[in-house]
């Protein structure tokens, strides 16, 4: 997807522009008998130029790439701008990648069902198991999001199962490494929904999580756990300040929308207000 965002950007179509001038002028001095060192000078000259033009547009390119699509949230982003930006490219909408992350967009966005329509339409062609563990992984989450709990376990259990492949393999260490943080966090979560650990290793658990995390999208989804686990244990000052985390971190994601209700419920039953 990366290629597709080079080629569109003002510095790649320089570059074309000056190969061909470039070659053109070659080919005259070709033609008009140039000597043998000045012909390998501007072909050396050419190569240079075109190729520190591509070095820069290729590195801006990269820079804006994983500002857009790798750091979701991370600048207070908007999932329905990002899933409009989709929409309007057609030519965006034939890289796997962008799919993935359109469909990451509609889960923040509250649309699980065509969140899921769309990795499981990835699913049906895709042969790497890297990639089949990390949409199993996303499926897991878009089930969780609509309370579908056995789907929701199954799709754990799939990815599980080729990571435990990827591990036999000695292959993407690193990814592998952290599709299985984000596959526990589920599974801890579900434990401790089934009683399996104590709500103190829970909370435990979540806040080291928290410590660790480097992105504002994964922060955000620790302060929405520990938001859930204090409104269970009837803590609502606790669950106040998770809530104000997750509102400060995703406004305008599915989750800021159920935490709040779920808050407000809870303070009407125990008679307090916002």
């Amino acid at each position: 997807m990366i290629e597709y965002y080079i080629r569109k950007h003002t510095l790649y179509k320089v570059a074309i522009a000056v190969l061909i001038v470039s070659a053109c002028a070659l080919v005259y001095a070709i033609y008009m008998n140039v000597n043998a060192l000045t012909l390998c000078l501007l072909f050396v000259l050419q190569i240079a130029v075109v190729s520190s033009i591509l070095m820069k547009a290729i590195k801006e390119v990269i820079h804006h790439y994983h500002e857009e699509w790798d750091t979701i949230l991370d600048d207070d982003v908007d999932p329905k701008k990002l899933i409009e930006k989709y929409q309007k490219d057609e030519k965006l909408q034939t890289f796997t990648e962008a799919r993935a992350n359109c469909a990451v967009y509609y889960h923040l966005a509250g649309d699980q069902t065509s969140a899921k329509m769309m990795i499981q339409d990835i699913l049906a062609t895709e042969k790497k198991l890297a990639q089949q563990a990390m949409f199993h992984i996303n499926l897991a989450a878009f089930y969780e999001a609509e309370d579908d709990i056995d789907m929701s376990k199954q799709e754990l259990a799939s990815a599980k199962e080729e990571l435990q492949k990827l591990e036999k393999k000695k292959i993407y260490a690193g990814s592998v490494f952290k599709m299985k943080n984000r596959l526990k966090m589920l599974e801890m979560y579900y434990a401790y929904k089934d009683h399996a650990i104590s709500d103190k290793e829970y909370e435990v658990y979540l806040k080291k999580m928290l410590k660790q995390e480097k992105t504002n999208r994964g922060k955000l989804q620790q302060h929405y756990r520990l938001a859930i686990l204090y409104m269970d244990q009837e803590q609502l000052g606790f669950a106040r300040d998770e809530v104000n985390q997750v509102i400060d971190l995703g406004r305008k994601t599915y989750m800021a929308e159920k935490i709040q209700l779920k808050l407000r419920a809870l303070e009407d039953k125990e008679g307090l207000s916002l």
